[in-house]
């Protein structure tokens, strides 16, 4: 397993929002919890499409 992917699994299994961001503001990463969070509870679906992967 690449260690991204396990990273990836490890972070999304926590209940907690969680984004790493750049310092050009462009969120890098955001967990399963922070899409929930952000797109489906607050309705900022602007920010989904910013995800650099």
């Amino acid at each position: 397993m690449e260690r991204e992917t396990m990273l990836s699994l490890i972070l999304d299994s926590y209940p907690y929002p969680i984004l790493f961001v750049d310092c050009d503001h462009i969120i890098r990463y955001m967990n399963k919890r922070a899409e929930y969070h952000y797109y489906q509870e607050r309705g900022y679906r602007d920010l989904i499409w910013q995800i650099a992967i």
